[in-house]
């Protein structure tokens, strides 16, 4: 049947609608028997614009995803799924999302459809200091171009900062400059996923130079607890965001003769806290 790129609010409201749910618990379509006739209507949300709406009615309200989750009674990783375009909300999740947010649950189901079937990936590539990301990058570039992908490349946000003359022994303290190093990093990546969605390709990979939860390994326990609430959000929260991190292993711990500050001016450990901060990286 061909799809009629609209939503039939009405059919959650009447009593006689039969409804049919994909896997991820959307209303896929709705037959309506009226004067002995069954009448059909293709309802669908498009991932994206749905996905943005949430995210951005959860931010006004200054809410995590976390708080969110509590209180339309899903898991926070739900919601995360919700605003990054993977998955669905249920017609009662839709319900319980209207009310909360106190709008129409028209003004949920009303957004246009553009019928695309887009795949968005995000993937972290970390490691400790010197240990190939760049060469590993360009690797992932290439192998995911030859088999249709459209590769994004988030650059990592320490180097941009410290190059920029943001950085730990500039700022007040290494709480504050963390804290800002982990909005940018929030920022640019939801920035790349808005820009992805507005492409005109299939497949589209996100590639991180270094991900959210990287901080952790340059803060104290306190530091990152301070840092997280800054964001309003949670270490499982930021770690569910991605759907891969791959760890690369520091030239200090093995290849020593290798290890080098000449190709990276925000690099400044020695061998030995490069080999230490790798290990922090592992344990995270």
């Amino acid at each position: 049947m061909e799809l009629l790129h609209r939503y039939f609010v009405n059919c959650l409201e009447v009593n006689n609608i039969l409804p049919i749910f994909d896997t991820e618990g959307l209303v896929l379509q709705c037959s309506l028997i009226y004067n002995n006739t069954v009448r059909k209507w293709v309802i669908f949300i498009n991932d994206y614009t749905f996905g943005n709406k949430i995210a951005e009615l959860r931010t006004q309200l200054k809410l995590s995803q976390t708080e969110l989750a509590e209180m339309v009674g899903v898991t926070n990783k739900a919601v995360s799924k919700w605003e990054t375009g993977k998955s669905k909300p249920t017609t009662n999740g839709i319900r319980k999302l209207a009310a909360f947010f106190k709008i129409d649950l028209n003004e949920l189901l009303s957004m246009k459809d553009e019928e695309r079937n887009m795949k968005i990936s995000k993937i972290v590539i970390t490691g400790g200091p010197c240990a190939g990301k760049s060469t590993a990058m360009s690797w992932v570039q290439n192998a995911f171009t030859q088999i249709g992908y459209t590769v994004l490349f988030v650059p990592e946000t320490a180097t941009e900062l410290i190059t920029g003359g943001v950085a730990p022994w500039t700022c007040g303290t290494n709480a504050e400059y963390q804290k800002c190093q982990l909005k940018l990093q929030i920022e640019k990546e939801n920035i790349f996923e808005q820009a992805a969605r507005t492409m005109a390709v299939d497949k589209v990979l996100i590639v991180c130079d270094r991900g959210a939860l990287d901080n952790k390994a340059y803060m104290n326990d306190m530091e990152f607890a301070e840092a997280i609430q800054f964001i309003g959000s949670n270490e499982v929260e930021l770690r569910d965001n991605y759907d891969a991190v791959f760890h690369l292993v520091t030239a200090a711990k093995g290849a020593e003769e290798f290890y080098t500050t000449a190709n990276n001016s925000a690099r400044t450990e020695t061998v030995e806290e490069a080999a230490a901060l790798d290990l922090s990286l592992i344990h995270i």
